[in-house]
Parts: C-alpha cells; structure tokens; sequence
C-alpha cells in the first residue's frame, strides 16, 4: 500500500524501522512524549543502525516528540534514526532531547548518508559522544551521485565532544552534502574541529553551506580550530579545508 503507517504514541514509535519495516513510509499524528527510563537507561532503541539503515520516509507532520534519551556511550551512529541512507526526514521536532554515543551521535540521526534528506526539521536537549557529534546529525555523508542534505532546519543543542568534530547542527559534512537555511544555537564544545553548525569536511569535501547562522552567548563555542559566530563576531564558518 502506499498509505504511510500512522504513528501518534511511544509504542507505535518503538515499532518504527523494526515491525514495519526499514523502507517503509510513516507519518506521526500526534505529539508523544516519552516516559523518563531509570538512571542510566534510554527509552528508545534507535531507528536503524549503522549497518542496517533506515531507507523510508518519516513525515512528522509538526508533532512533537517530547523527552527522547539514548544513553550508549560505546555505541556509534546514536540519535532517534541511528543510520539512514536515502531516506525523507521530513518536519520532525524534539523537545529536551538527551543523546549520548560514541561516534556519529546527532539528536535527530547519528549517521545520515547517501541521499538522505532532512527538511524542516528542529531539535532541542543535549548531545554528547566522542566524535562527529551534531546537534541535529552526527555525520551527514553523500555520495557525489547521491548527495544528502539539510534544508530549513535548527538546533538548540548543547552539543560536547570528547574527541574531534562536533558542531551545533551537524558533526562532520562530507561530499557533496548541503546545509541550507539552518540555523543552530547552543553551547558547543570539542577538542577540535569545533563549529557553531558543521565542524568538518571530508578530505574531498564540496559540502554546500548556503544561508546557515550559528549564534551563541560569550564563549560558549570552545577549544582548538573553532568556528561560528561568539558575541557577535564572526568567524570562518569552516574550521579547515582538507
């Protein structure tokens, strides 16, 4: 059929990807909020992993889905969609979400790859992983025939990295992949490759940044190679060129 499945609570949600189906179509007809999990547990499995991906589409439709956590420092591509290829994001809005992986960790994906596009998208809470860890996505990587994309999107992530490339609306950006008319705020820190929207570029990177503003109160982007806008001064909005 190609009637989307209709998502509009917690259950529904957990069975997104994994009794429907990793290519399907859904679409969220109600705001849900998550119950709190016990001290050091998540009350959400991510959707797709970096290996088995989510390749459908999820319409959210301007609902909210309120108070996700994910507590899985040693594993990589952590958020609500963990690892997507070729997928449609489409109007999904966290509240107070609480990420934390390893690598490839964003609130919304943590690994969004090869024709993968977010659109009118937003996220608040705080994320945290080692590396390639963004307020939005962790790392947005494209194929030069398959580019994936961000459009009309926002972060108010704190977003913390142990390690290198951490950005307030995405991690790292690789070939070929756009960042269009997004905006992130938030306190953003890392050991380098810091940025108040994307950190880093591929080494063969042609990563479209058009329209996209990172604001922040004084020194809250911090450490090495720093990016973005602090008390009003502006800075390269690229960390490095490889």
């Amino acid at each position: 059929s190609d009637s989307p499945y209709l998502v509009a609570t917690a259950d529904e949600l957990a069975q997104v990807g994994s009794v429907c189906g990793l290519a399907s179509a859904y679409r969220q007809t109600a705001n849900i909020t998550l119950d709190s999990p016990a001290t050091g547990s998540s009350n959400h499995s991510p959707i797709g992993r970096a290996v088995t991906r989510f390749t459908g589409s999820y319409d959210g439709a301007g609902k909210l889905i309120i108070g996700l956590m994910i507590n899985a420092p040693a594993s990589d591509a952590i958020g609500l969609f963990g690892g997507t290829e070729g997928a449609t994001l489409n109007d999904i809005h966290l509240i107070d979400a609480r990420v934390s992986g390893n690598s490839d960790v964003g609130a919304l994906v943590g690994y969004a790859d090869s024709g993968t596009s977010i659109t009118d998208c937003s996220a608040t809470g705080a994320v945290s992983g080692a590396g390639s860890v963004g307020g939005l996505v962790g790392g947005l990587l494209s194929q030069s025939d398959a580019p994936s994309s961000v459009e009309r999107s926002q972060a108010a992530v704190s977003v913390s990295a142990t390690g290198s490339a951490s950005g307030g609306l995405v991690g790292r950006t690789g070939i070929a992949a756009a960042v269009l008319y997004s905006r992130a705020t938030g306190r953003v820190e890392g050991t380098q490759y810091v940025g108040g929207n994307s950190a880093k570029l591929t080494k063969t990177g042609k990563a479209a940044l058009r329209k996209v503003y990172a604001t922040a109160s004084a020194g809250t982007i911090t450490k090495l190679k720093v990016t973005g806008v602090v008390n009003t001064r502006s800075y390269s909005l690229f960390t490095k060129r490889l």
